[in-house]
């Protein structure tokens, strides 16, 4: 084969790669994170208290946390969160200048006239490995978050509950949260980078250079995932607490026959949705252990 050939087989090839193109992006839409609450009377309304700085590192900017947690929860069907500026403003309206009592929170909700209010603090912070550490409890009024557990238990309706009745905890007194999170999120854990890359699917495209490891390198991006990951830990919580507090109803019995025993409801095991049965029980076992966070303590000493 002569030279002039070879070229020309070489001119033919590249033209043709030229002519395909860069390859289409196939849009992937996101995982929603999903409320448990009954919402035909209207959605649930959160409202996101400014959070504190309670790392060793003044480079933080708390501010920018809480307009995390105000768009993650804005994704969370089910509940609507007000904007940062309306809960800062009621604050500066009522002389509190930071959440520090369970009845500040509840004083707070009242004037915004929202369900909940979060109270976060971040406990650690390190943009270059990157890691964050995050303590978030939600404070809950008297209405859908609260509802009235029956007062006399059927055994019928206790064997078709998905979690085990009494074990969800939170909002047992007027001072107690309805749930809390205690999370600690290093960029070094396996654990977490898989939470990550699952977080990063539907939020990036396919074909960049870093795909979902473009949220490694930029702590805004790494402060979203965080706020999104303290929502999720929040809405299975929340699962678990809504689901013991609530029996299900009894099946129709078909016609000429007695009562008849319904089949449990299936619980979604994606880790985005609500959680299986045997993960709502171990984390409603586990959340009064997860309170251990800075702003947490601050509340329950007052």
């Amino acid at each position: 084969m002569t030279a002039r050939s070879i070229l020309a087989l070489l001119a033919c090839s590249m033209l043709a790669a030229g002519c395909s193109g860069p390859a289409k992006d196939v849009l992937v839409a996101p995982q929603p994170l999903l409320a448990p609450y009954d919402t035909r009377g209207g959605e649930v309304t959160w409202a996101v208290a400014p959070p504190t700085n309670d790392s060793a590192t003044s480079t933080v900017e708390p501010m920018r946390f809480g307009d995390a947690m105000v768009a993650s929860l804005q994704e969370t069907r089910g509940i609507r969160c007000l904007p940062m500026n309306r809960t800062t403003q009621a604050m500066r309206d009522l002389g509190i200048r930071s959440i520090t009592t369970a009845g500040q929170a509840r004083q707070l909700a009242t004037a915004l006239g929202v369900d909940a209010v979060v109270v976060s603090s971040i406990t650690a912070y390190d943009p270059y490995t990157p890691e964050m550490g995050i303590a978030a409890a939600v404070f809950a009024r008297p209405g859908p978050m609260l509802p009235q557990a029956p007062t006399s238990r059927d055994p019928r309706s206790l064997s078709r509950q998905v979690v085990d009745a009494g074990t969800a905890g939170g909002g047992s007194s007027p001072d107690s949260p309805v749930c809390v999170v205690s999370e600690h999120l290093n960029g070094r854990n396996h654990q977490v980078l898989l939470d990550l890359k699952d977080y990063a699917e539907g939020r990036q495209q396919k074909n960049s250079a870093l795909g979902w490891r473009r949220y490694l390198t930029a702590m805004p991006l790494y402060m979203d995932f965080a706020a999104h990951r303290t929502v999720q830990l929040l809405m299975q919580q929340e699962w678990s607490r809504i689901g013991a507090l609530t029996p299900p109803e009894p099946a129709a019995s078909p016609a000429g026959s007695g009562p008849v025993a319904a089949a449990p409801r299936p619980v979604r095991a994606d880790p985005k949705g609500p959680p299986t049965s045997t993960e709502s029980t171990e984390s409603s076992r586990n959340a009064p252990t997860k309170g251990n966070g800075a702003i947490i303590r601050t509340i329950n000493t007052q």
